[in-house]
Protein backbone atom coordinates (compact mmCIF):
# COMPACT_ATOMS: atom_id res chain seq x y z
CA UNK A 1 0.00 0.00 0.00
CA UNK A 2 1.41 3.38 -0.52
CA UNK A 3 1.91 6.37 1.57
CA UNK A 4 -1.18 8.22 -0.46
CA UNK A 5 -3.72 4.81 -0.02
CA UNK A 6 -3.20 4.59 3.63
CA UNK A 7 -3.74 8.19 4.33
CA UNK A 8 -6.89 7.79 2.04
CA UNK A 9 -7.90 4.55 3.95
CA UNK A 10 -7.49 6.58 7.41
CA UNK A 11 -9.16 9.48 6.57
CA UNK A 12 -11.85 7.24 5.26
CA UNK A 13 -12.23 5.02 8.58
CA UNK A 14 -12.10 8.51 10.64
CA UNK A 15 -15.28 9.77 8.73
CA UNK A 16 -17.11 6.51 9.19
CA UNK A 17 -16.15 6.81 13.01
CA UNK A 18 -17.23 10.22 13.22
CA UNK A 19 -20.36 9.03 11.12
CA UNK A 20 -21.30 6.16 13.62
CA UNK A 21 -20.97 7.97 16.43
CA UNK A 22 -24.00 8.26 18.55
CA UNK A 23 -25.33 12.03 19.82
CA UNK A 24 -25.09 10.75 23.56
CA UNK A 25 -21.61 9.42 23.35
CA UNK A 26 -20.54 12.89 21.84
CA UNK A 27 -20.05 14.94 25.73
CA UNK A 28 -18.76 12.21 27.12
CA UNK A 29 -15.85 12.14 24.41
CA UNK A 30 -12.53 13.13 26.27
CA UNK A 31 -11.52 14.29 22.87
CA UNK A 32 -14.06 16.63 22.07
CA UNK A 33 -13.59 18.94 25.41
CA UNK A 34 -9.96 19.29 24.87
CA UNK A 35 -6.39 17.49 24.32
CA UNK A 36 -4.92 14.71 26.31
CA UNK A 37 -2.07 16.05 28.58
CA UNK A 38 1.70 15.93 27.66
CA UNK A 39 3.47 13.01 29.63
CA UNK A 40 4.68 13.76 33.24
CA UNK A 41 8.46 13.36 31.69
CA UNK A 42 7.84 15.83 28.56
CA UNK A 43 6.18 18.50 30.95
CA UNK A 44 8.89 18.49 33.10
CA UNK A 45 11.40 19.10 29.98
CA UNK A 46 8.73 21.91 28.95
CA UNK A 47 9.15 23.70 32.25
CA UNK A 48 12.82 23.28 32.36
CA UNK A 49 12.96 24.90 28.91
CA UNK A 50 11.07 27.39 30.18
CA UNK A 51 13.02 28.28 33.58
CA UNK A 52 16.32 28.18 31.41
CA UNK A 53 14.77 30.95 28.47
CA UNK A 54 15.84 34.53 29.36
CA UNK A 55 12.86 36.67 29.46
CA UNK A 56 10.78 36.35 26.38
CA UNK A 57 13.52 34.97 24.27
CA UNK A 58 14.92 31.98 22.94
CA UNK A 59 18.36 32.54 24.43
CA UNK A 60 19.64 29.73 27.01
CA UNK A 61 20.50 31.18 30.68
CA UNK A 62 23.00 28.19 31.22
CA UNK A 63 24.60 28.73 27.33
CA UNK A 64 25.60 32.56 28.47
CA UNK A 65 26.79 31.30 32.31
CA UNK A 66 28.39 28.60 30.59
CA UNK A 67 30.09 31.05 27.83
CA UNK A 68 31.51 33.57 30.75
CA UNK A 69 33.02 30.44 33.05
CA UNK A 70 35.09 29.97 29.59
CA UNK A 71 35.62 33.20 29.35
CA UNK A 72 36.97 33.81 32.61
CA UNK A 73 38.75 30.28 32.45
CA UNK A 74 40.92 31.34 29.48
CA UNK A 75 41.55 35.11 30.71
CA UNK A 76 43.15 32.98 33.94
CA UNK A 77 45.90 31.11 31.53
CA UNK A 78 46.65 34.62 30.15
CA UNK A 79 48.52 35.46 32.80
CA UNK A 80 51.80 33.84 31.02
CA UNK A 81 50.70 34.68 27.48
CA UNK A 82 52.74 37.16 25.41
CA UNK A 83 50.21 40.09 24.56
CA UNK A 84 48.64 39.88 21.38
CA UNK A 85 47.88 36.47 20.93
CA UNK A 86 44.25 35.73 20.60
CA UNK A 87 42.12 33.20 22.21
CA UNK A 88 40.92 29.85 20.31
CA UNK A 89 38.81 30.28 17.94
CA UNK A 90 35.54 28.08 18.89
CA UNK A 91 35.32 30.63 21.80
CA UNK A 92 35.95 34.20 20.19
CA UNK A 93 32.78 32.38 17.96
CA UNK A 94 30.90 31.78 20.68
CA UNK A 95 31.70 35.43 22.25
CA UNK A 96 30.52 37.24 19.22
CA UNK A 97 27.30 35.22 19.79
CA UNK A 98 26.90 36.82 23.40
CA UNK A 99 27.74 39.74 21.67
CA UNK A 100 25.07 39.88 19.16
CA UNK A 101 22.43 38.49 21.96
CA UNK A 102 23.60 41.54 24.24
CA UNK A 103 21.15 43.83 21.50
CA UNK A 104 18.50 41.66 23.09
CA UNK A 105 16.39 44.00 26.21
CA UNK A 106 16.13 40.75 27.75
CA UNK A 107 19.82 39.77 27.05
CA UNK A 108 21.09 43.03 28.55
CA UNK A 109 19.09 43.43 31.91
CA UNK A 110 19.93 39.73 32.60
CA UNK A 111 23.60 40.18 32.13
CA UNK A 112 23.39 43.23 33.69
CA UNK A 113 21.33 41.45 37.13
CA UNK A 114 24.21 39.24 36.96
CA UNK A 115 27.29 41.41 37.63
CA UNK A 116 28.56 40.81 34.37
CA UNK A 117 29.70 44.35 34.29
CA UNK A 118 31.72 43.41 37.06
CA UNK A 119 33.08 40.31 34.75
CA UNK A 120 33.11 42.16 32.07
CA UNK A 121 35.55 44.97 33.47
CA UNK A 122 37.76 42.18 35.39
CA UNK A 123 38.16 40.63 32.03
CA UNK A 124 38.83 43.90 30.21
CA UNK A 125 41.76 44.89 32.99
CA UNK A 126 43.53 41.33 32.69
CA UNK A 127 43.18 40.30 29.02
CA UNK A 128 45.99 40.30 26.90
CA UNK A 129 43.83 39.09 23.71
CA UNK A 130 42.82 42.17 21.27
CA UNK A 131 39.47 40.35 20.57
CA UNK A 132 38.14 39.67 23.76
CA UNK A 133 38.45 42.89 24.79
CA UNK A 134 37.00 44.27 21.48
CA UNK A 135 34.02 42.04 22.16
CA UNK A 136 33.60 43.02 26.18
CA UNK A 137 33.82 46.47 25.30
CA UNK A 138 31.55 45.85 22.57
CA UNK A 139 29.19 43.68 25.00
CA UNK A 140 29.34 46.52 27.31
CA UNK A 141 28.22 49.27 24.13
CA UNK A 142 25.19 47.32 23.74
CA UNK A 143 24.05 46.95 27.14
CA UNK A 144 24.67 50.76 27.73
CA UNK A 145 21.84 51.30 24.72
CA UNK A 146 19.06 50.66 27.56
CA UNK A 147 19.04 54.30 29.59
CA UNK A 148 18.84 52.46 32.86
CA UNK A 149 21.61 50.12 32.10
CA UNK A 150 23.66 52.91 31.19
CA UNK A 151 23.04 54.94 34.37
CA UNK A 152 23.51 52.01 36.81
CA UNK A 153 27.26 51.15 34.75
CA UNK A 154 28.00 54.68 34.40
CA UNK A 155 28.36 54.73 38.72
CA UNK A 156 31.28 52.50 37.96
CA UNK A 157 34.26 54.69 38.14
CA UNK A 158 36.60 51.92 37.59
CA UNK A 159 34.96 50.93 34.34
CA UNK A 160 34.75 54.67 33.55
CA UNK A 161 38.21 54.99 33.88
CA UNK A 162 39.54 51.93 32.22
CA UNK A 163 37.35 53.32 29.76
CA UNK A 164 39.41 56.22 28.98
CA UNK A 165 42.42 54.09 29.43
CA UNK A 166 41.68 52.16 26.64
CA UNK A 167 41.72 55.56 24.40
CA UNK A 168 46.02 54.82 24.79
CA UNK A 169 45.73 51.56 22.65
CA UNK A 170 46.45 51.04 19.12
CA UNK A 171 44.15 48.34 17.84
CA UNK A 172 41.27 49.53 15.98
CA UNK A 173 38.63 47.39 16.65
CA UNK A 174 39.08 47.87 20.13
CA UNK A 175 38.63 51.95 19.89
CA UNK A 176 35.70 51.75 17.68
CA UNK A 177 33.97 49.97 20.02
CA UNK A 178 35.51 52.22 22.38
CA UNK A 179 34.39 55.51 21.33
CA UNK A 180 31.12 53.98 20.49
CA UNK A 181 30.39 53.14 24.24
CA UNK A 182 32.04 56.68 25.18
CA UNK A 183 29.48 57.95 22.47
CA UNK A 184 26.16 56.33 23.87
CA UNK A 185 26.94 57.13 27.87
CA UNK A 186 27.80 60.84 26.73
CA UNK A 187 24.40 60.23 25.01
CA UNK A 188 22.17 59.41 27.96
CA UNK A 189 21.03 61.81 30.14
CA UNK A 190 21.07 60.34 33.20
CA UNK A 191 24.67 59.03 33.24
CA UNK A 192 26.66 61.80 31.46
CA UNK A 193 27.19 64.03 34.75
CA UNK A 194 29.14 61.11 35.54
CA UNK A 195 31.09 60.33 32.47
CA UNK A 196 32.24 64.44 31.99
CA UNK A 197 33.76 64.54 35.61
CA UNK A 198 35.98 61.37 34.49
CA UNK A 199 36.50 63.08 31.13
CA UNK A 200 37.38 66.97 32.91
CA UNK A 201 40.01 64.91 34.99
CA UNK A 202 41.75 63.12 32.03
CA UNK A 203 44.80 64.84 30.80
CA UNK A 204 45.60 63.19 27.85
CA UNK A 205 42.43 62.87 26.56
CA UNK A 206 43.04 65.42 23.83
CA UNK A 207 45.89 64.32 22.53
CA UNK A 208 44.37 60.41 22.42
CA UNK A 209 41.84 62.19 20.06
CA UNK A 210 44.40 64.26 18.09
CA UNK A 211 46.00 60.71 17.10
CA UNK A 212 43.07 58.87 16.00
CA UNK A 213 41.91 61.74 14.05
CA UNK A 214 45.72 62.45 12.41
CA UNK A 215 46.41 58.80 11.80
CA UNK A 216 43.36 56.04 11.42
CA UNK A 217 41.78 55.31 7.88
CA UNK A 218 39.36 53.44 9.09
CA UNK A 219 36.10 55.01 8.99
CA UNK A 220 34.31 53.46 11.60
CA UNK A 221 36.70 54.34 13.96
CA UNK A 222 36.22 58.46 12.44
CA UNK A 223 33.13 58.41 12.60
CA UNK A 224 32.34 56.93 16.30
CA UNK A 225 35.12 59.70 17.31
CA UNK A 226 33.68 61.85 15.55
CA UNK A 227 30.38 61.43 16.79
CA UNK A 228 32.04 61.42 20.65
CA UNK A 229 33.76 64.70 20.07
CA UNK A 230 30.30 66.21 18.66
CA UNK A 231 28.35 65.10 21.29
CA UNK A 232 30.80 66.36 24.08
CA UNK A 233 32.00 69.49 22.46
CA UNK A 234 27.61 70.58 22.33
CA UNK A 235 27.89 69.59 25.97
CA UNK A 236 30.55 71.83 27.13
CA UNK A 237 31.40 75.37 26.02
CA UNK A 238 34.43 75.50 28.53
CA UNK A 239 35.46 71.78 26.75
CA UNK A 240 34.91 73.62 23.47
CA UNK A 241 37.61 76.71 24.15
CA UNK A 242 40.12 74.54 25.31
CA UNK A 243 40.23 72.37 22.75
CA UNK A 244 40.50 74.82 20.33
CA UNK A 245 43.99 74.47 18.75
CA UNK A 246 45.10 74.75 15.43
CA UNK A 247 46.56 71.43 16.09
CA UNK A 248 43.10 69.97 16.70
CA UNK A 249 41.79 71.85 13.72
CA UNK A 250 44.55 70.17 11.58
CA UNK A 251 43.45 66.65 12.79
CA UNK A 252 39.71 67.12 11.81
CA UNK A 253 40.76 68.05 8.58
CA UNK A 254 42.84 65.12 7.91
CA UNK A 255 39.75 63.05 9.23
CA UNK A 256 37.92 64.61 6.27
CA UNK A 257 40.05 63.86 3.93
CA UNK A 258 40.08 60.16 5.02
CA UNK A 259 36.01 60.37 4.72
CA UNK A 260 35.85 62.34 1.64
CA UNK A 261 33.61 65.20 0.47
CA UNK A 262 30.45 63.25 -0.72
CA UNK A 263 27.87 63.98 1.14
CA UNK A 264 27.54 61.16 3.99
CA UNK A 265 26.30 61.72 7.75
CA UNK A 266 30.40 61.15 8.97
CA UNK A 267 31.11 64.41 6.93
CA UNK A 268 27.68 66.19 8.31
CA UNK A 269 29.28 65.17 12.05
CA UNK A 270 32.59 66.74 11.38
CA UNK A 271 31.44 70.26 9.92
CA UNK A 272 29.53 70.06 12.56
CA UNK A 273 32.36 69.95 15.03
CA UNK A 274 33.72 72.65 13.00
CA UNK A 275 31.12 75.07 13.25
CA UNK A 276 30.61 74.31 16.78
CA UNK A 277 34.24 75.44 17.21
CA UNK A 278 33.67 78.26 15.56
CA UNK A 279 30.81 79.65 18.32
CA UNK A 280 33.89 80.47 20.67
CA UNK A 281 36.43 83.29 20.20
CA UNK A 282 39.18 80.65 20.54
CA UNK A 283 37.42 78.24 18.01
CA UNK A 284 36.81 81.34 15.78
CA UNK A 285 40.59 82.26 15.84
CA UNK A 286 41.76 78.56 15.38
CA UNK A 287 39.50 78.31 12.64
CA UNK A 288 41.20 81.26 10.90
CA UNK A 289 44.60 81.01 11.38
CA UNK A 290 44.17 77.49 9.38
CA UNK A 291 41.78 79.59 6.98
CA UNK A 292 43.45 78.12 3.54
CA UNK A 293 43.08 74.61 4.70
CA UNK A 294 39.58 75.19 6.26
CA UNK A 295 38.42 76.84 3.33
CA UNK A 296 39.65 74.08 0.54
CA UNK A 297 37.04 71.03 1.55
CA UNK A 298 33.89 73.72 2.94
CA UNK A 299 34.18 75.42 -0.84
CA UNK A 300 34.80 72.01 -2.53
CA UNK A 301 31.71 69.80 -0.79
CA UNK A 302 29.11 73.10 -1.27
CA UNK A 303 30.21 73.30 -5.12
CA UNK A 304 30.04 69.42 -5.38
CA UNK A 305 26.22 69.99 -3.91
CA UNK A 306 25.61 72.62 -6.21
CA UNK A 307 26.84 70.76 -9.82
CA UNK A 308 23.39 69.29 -10.22
CA UNK A 309 20.73 71.34 -12.50
CA UNK A 310 18.62 71.44 -9.53
CA UNK A 311 20.00 71.07 -6.06
CA UNK A 312 18.18 68.58 -3.63
CA UNK A 313 18.87 70.19 -0.29
CA UNK A 314 16.97 67.36 1.31
CA UNK A 315 18.33 65.63 4.32
CA UNK A 316 21.43 67.52 3.60
CA UNK A 317 20.20 70.91 5.58
CA UNK A 318 22.51 70.40 8.19
CA UNK A 319 25.77 69.36 6.60
CA UNK A 320 25.09 73.04 4.11
CA UNK A 321 24.06 74.50 6.77
CA UNK A 322 27.38 73.70 8.94
CA UNK A 323 29.89 74.76 5.63
CA UNK A 324 28.20 78.01 5.21
CA UNK A 325 28.33 78.84 8.47
CA UNK A 326 32.08 78.00 8.82
CA UNK A 327 32.99 79.74 5.43
CA UNK A 328 30.90 82.99 6.61
CA UNK A 329 33.63 83.07 9.31
CA UNK A 330 36.43 82.49 7.43
CA UNK A 331 35.09 85.10 4.76
CA UNK A 332 34.47 87.69 7.72
CA UNK A 333 37.61 87.57 9.42
CA UNK A 334 40.01 86.73 6.89
CA UNK A 335 40.61 89.08 3.86
CA UNK A 336 42.39 87.10 1.82
CA UNK A 337 39.76 84.47 1.67
CA UNK A 338 36.88 86.97 1.40
CA UNK A 339 39.33 88.73 -1.92
CA UNK A 340 39.36 84.99 -3.58
CA UNK A 341 35.73 84.24 -2.77
CA UNK A 342 34.69 87.43 -4.32
CA UNK A 343 36.67 87.15 -7.34
CA UNK A 344 35.28 84.25 -7.94
CA UNK A 345 31.69 83.77 -9.02
CA UNK A 346 31.55 80.40 -7.42
CA UNK A 347 29.98 81.68 -4.08
CA UNK A 348 27.57 83.79 -5.17
CA UNK A 349 26.20 80.74 -7.45
CA UNK A 350 26.17 78.57 -4.70
CA UNK A 351 23.84 81.12 -2.79
CA UNK A 352 21.06 81.39 -5.88
CA UNK A 353 21.24 77.27 -6.33
CA UNK A 354 21.16 76.67 -2.44
CA UNK A 355 18.22 79.43 -2.30
CA UNK A 356 16.06 78.06 -5.52
CA UNK A 357 14.59 75.08 -3.47
CA UNK A 358 15.40 76.54 -0.27
CA UNK A 359 12.97 79.86 -0.30
CA UNK A 360 9.96 78.85 -1.87
CA UNK A 361 10.13 75.87 0.29
CA UNK A 362 10.45 77.53 3.34
CA UNK A 363 7.59 80.12 2.53
CA UNK A 364 5.00 77.12 1.45
CA UNK A 365 5.74 75.66 5.19
CA UNK A 366 5.37 78.96 6.55
CA UNK A 367 1.80 78.98 4.39
CA UNK A 368 0.85 75.58 5.49
CA UNK A 369 1.19 76.41 9.22
CA UNK A 370 -0.54 79.85 8.57
CA UNK A 371 -3.70 78.39 7.13
CA UNK A 372 -3.74 75.40 9.70
CA UNK A 373 -3.60 77.68 12.41
CA UNK A 374 -6.88 79.33 10.50
CA UNK A 375 -8.69 76.63 10.18
CA UNK A 376 -7.96 75.87 13.61
CA UNK A 377 -9.89 78.84 14.90
CA UNK A 378 -12.39 78.38 12.31
CA UNK A 379 -13.11 74.63 13.62
CA UNK A 380 -12.96 76.34 17.38
CA UNK A 381 -15.65 78.96 16.35
CA UNK A 382 -17.90 76.68 15.14
CA UNK A 383 -17.70 73.53 17.63
CA UNK A 384 -19.71 74.85 20.86
CA UNK A 385 -23.06 72.88 19.13
CA UNK A 386 -21.08 69.90 17.63
CA UNK A 387 -19.09 69.62 20.93
CA UNK A 388 -22.34 69.58 23.12
CA UNK A 389 -24.23 66.97 20.74
CA UNK A 390 -20.90 64.73 20.81
CA UNK A 391 -20.45 64.34 24.32
CA UNK A 392 -24.25 62.58 24.51
CA UNK A 393 -23.90 59.25 22.73
CA UNK A 394 -26.24 56.60 23.24
CA UNK A 395 -24.05 53.85 22.40
CA UNK A 396 -20.87 53.29 24.66
CA UNK A 397 -19.09 51.55 22.77
CA UNK A 398 -19.49 52.95 20.07
CA UNK A 399 -18.04 55.80 22.11
CA UNK A 400 -15.31 54.08 23.17
CA UNK A 401 -14.23 52.71 19.95
CA UNK A 402 -14.72 56.67 18.68
CA UNK A 403 -12.52 57.90 21.41
CA UNK A 404 -9.73 55.53 20.63
CA UNK A 405 -9.42 56.10 17.05
CA UNK A 406 -9.33 59.84 17.76
CA UNK A 407 -6.18 59.34 19.98
CA UNK A 408 -4.44 57.04 17.48
CA UNK A 409 -4.92 60.13 14.87
CA UNK A 410 -4.16 62.60 17.46
CA UNK A 411 -0.88 60.54 17.73
CA UNK A 412 -0.01 60.37 14.32
CA UNK A 413 -0.88 64.18 13.97
CA UNK A 414 1.60 64.55 17.34
CA UNK A 415 4.01 62.85 15.06
CA UNK A 416 3.74 64.52 12.16
CA UNK A 417 3.67 67.76 13.70
CA UNK A 418 6.99 67.32 15.43
CA UNK A 419 8.85 65.92 12.25
CA UNK A 420 7.40 69.13 10.53
CA UNK A 421 8.64 71.37 12.96
CA UNK A 422 11.78 69.85 13.14
CA UNK A 423 12.53 70.10 9.18
CA UNK A 424 10.59 73.47 9.31
CA UNK A 425 13.64 74.45 12.29
CA UNK A 426 16.62 73.16 9.78
CA UNK A 427 15.78 74.84 7.32
CA UNK A 428 14.78 78.06 8.54
CA UNK A 429 18.78 77.97 10.21
CA UNK A 430 19.91 77.31 6.49
CA UNK A 431 17.83 80.15 5.44
CA UNK A 432 19.02 82.71 8.43
CA UNK A 433 22.88 81.41 7.48
CA UNK A 434 23.07 82.02 3.37
CA UNK A 435 20.68 85.28 4.47
CA UNK A 436 23.42 86.27 6.84
CA UNK A 437 26.12 85.61 4.28
CA UNK A 438 25.11 87.28 1.44
CA UNK A 439 24.63 89.90 3.20
CA UNK A 440 28.27 90.06 4.59
CA UNK A 441 28.81 89.29 0.82
CA UNK A 442 27.24 92.66 -0.34
CA UNK A 443 28.60 94.51 2.53
CA UNK A 444 32.42 93.39 1.67
CA UNK A 445 31.61 93.99 -1.84
CA UNK A 446 30.92 97.66 -0.95
CA UNK A 447 33.71 97.85 1.50
CA UNK A 448 36.24 96.96 -1.62
CA UNK A 449 34.28 99.48 -4.19
CA UNK A 450 34.61 102.40 -1.01
CA UNK A 451 38.34 101.49 -1.24
CA UNK A 452 38.77 101.33 -4.39
CA UNK A 453 37.21 104.71 -4.78
CA UNK A 454 40.22 106.24 -2.44
CA UNK A 455 42.86 104.73 -4.26
CA UNK A 456 42.53 104.59 -8.60
CA UNK A 457 45.18 102.55 -8.89
CA UNK A 458 42.87 99.88 -8.42
CA UNK A 459 39.82 100.76 -9.79
CA UNK A 460 40.41 98.39 -13.06
CA UNK A 461 41.19 95.16 -10.97
CA UNK A 462 37.75 96.10 -8.73
CA UNK A 463 35.68 96.94 -11.69
CA UNK A 464 37.05 93.45 -13.48
CA UNK A 465 35.97 91.65 -10.20
CA UNK A 466 32.20 92.99 -9.87
CA UNK A 467 31.66 92.65 -13.46
CA UNK A 468 32.53 88.76 -13.06
CA UNK A 469 29.84 88.91 -10.23
CA UNK A 470 27.20 90.98 -12.06
CA UNK A 471 27.58 88.95 -15.21
CA UNK A 472 27.40 85.74 -14.03
CA UNK A 473 23.71 86.96 -12.57
CA UNK A 474 22.86 88.86 -15.52
CA UNK A 475 23.98 86.12 -18.24
CA UNK A 476 23.95 82.78 -16.25
CA UNK A 477 20.87 83.26 -13.71
CA UNK A 478 17.22 82.63 -13.93
CA UNK A 479 14.93 84.74 -13.21
CA UNK A 480 13.45 82.59 -10.47
CA UNK A 481 16.96 82.48 -8.96
CA UNK A 482 17.46 86.38 -9.60
CA UNK A 483 13.98 86.83 -7.64
CA UNK A 484 15.20 84.89 -4.16
CA UNK A 485 18.63 86.02 -3.96
CA UNK A 486 16.93 89.69 -4.35
CA UNK A 487 13.84 88.80 -1.99
CA UNK A 488 16.85 87.24 0.47
CA UNK A 489 18.87 90.54 0.41
CA UNK A 490 15.84 92.39 1.08
CA UNK A 491 15.21 90.85 4.55
CA UNK A 492 18.28 91.29 5.76
CA UNK A 493 18.04 95.24 5.25
CA UNK A 494 18.86 97.36 8.32
CA UNK A 495 19.85 100.89 9.00
CA UNK A 496 23.30 100.18 8.21
CA UNK A 497 23.16 98.78 4.84
CA UNK A 498 20.97 97.75 2.13
CA UNK A 499 22.18 95.48 -0.04
CA UNK A 500 19.76 95.72 -2.60
CA UNK A 501 20.68 99.29 -3.57
CA UNK A 502 24.04 98.13 -3.74
CA UNK A 503 23.19 95.37 -6.39
CA UNK A 504 20.86 97.85 -8.47
CA UNK A 505 23.69 100.60 -8.29
CA UNK A 506 26.10 98.08 -9.88
CA UNK A 507 23.38 96.87 -12.23
CA UNK A 508 22.52 100.27 -13.71
CA UNK A 509 26.29 100.82 -13.78
CA UNK A 510 27.65 97.93 -15.47
CA UNK A 511 24.69 98.21 -17.94
CA UNK A 512 23.64 94.91 -16.51
CA UNK A 513 19.80 95.46 -18.11
CA UNK A 514 18.50 92.24 -17.57
CA UNK A 515 19.29 91.89 -13.89
CA UNK A 516 18.54 95.68 -13.11
CA UNK A 517 15.04 94.94 -14.66
CA UNK A 518 14.56 91.61 -12.62
CA UNK A 519 15.98 93.14 -9.33
CA UNK A 520 13.44 95.91 -9.52
CA UNK A 521 10.71 93.41 -10.60
CA UNK A 522 11.38 91.55 -7.44
CA UNK A 523 11.53 94.61 -5.50
CA UNK A 524 8.67 96.01 -6.49
CA UNK A 525 6.59 92.78 -6.15
CA UNK A 526 6.62 91.45 -9.64
CA UNK A 527 8.27 88.90 -9.28
CA UNK A 528 7.24 86.87 -12.69
CA UNK A 529 8.18 83.76 -13.82
CA UNK A 530 9.69 83.95 -17.03
CA UNK A 531 11.91 81.79 -18.87
CA UNK A 532 13.24 83.93 -21.28
CA UNK A 533 12.53 87.98 -21.13
CA UNK A 534 14.15 89.54 -24.13
CA UNK A 535 17.73 88.94 -23.15
CA UNK A 536 17.35 85.64 -21.05
CA UNK A 537 20.19 83.34 -21.36
CA UNK A 538 19.41 79.46 -22.05
CA UNK A 539 22.43 78.79 -19.84
CA UNK A 540 20.47 78.95 -16.50
CA UNK A 541 23.23 76.86 -14.78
Amino acid sequence: MSVLDFVLYKHTSCMEKKENMNEEDTPSSPSCNRNPSPPPHLQEQIESLEADRIGNTTYSKHWLFTTLMKLIEEVEKEDEAEFGVDVDEELQNELCKLWDMSMNTDVAKFLEKFKAVDILTGVIQRSKAPRVTEICVGILGNMACDSDICESLSKNQQLLKMVLLLLEGRDPPTLVETTRLMFTCLSCNQAKSSWLEVINSSESLHDHIIFILQSSTNVDLLKNTGEFVDVLLDLQEDMCENWATAEFVQALLEAIKQIGLSHSQQLEIYFRILQLLSTTDAGAEALVSCADAVEKPLVKYLNTVCDDEIVGIENKESCIASALSVLNILFSSNEETSNRLIKDEKLIRVFVKILEPLYPWLQDIKKSTTDQSEKKRLLCENSGNVEKTDLKRKNNDHASDTDKESSFNSEIKEGLKQRDDKEFQHLEILYHIVEGFVYDYMFTLQLMIDSDSENESEEETQKTDVTKFLSYLNDSCSRCRINYLVLTMKESINEAFNPTELLTDLAAKHKKERLARITADALAGRNLDRSNSNTDSQNNT
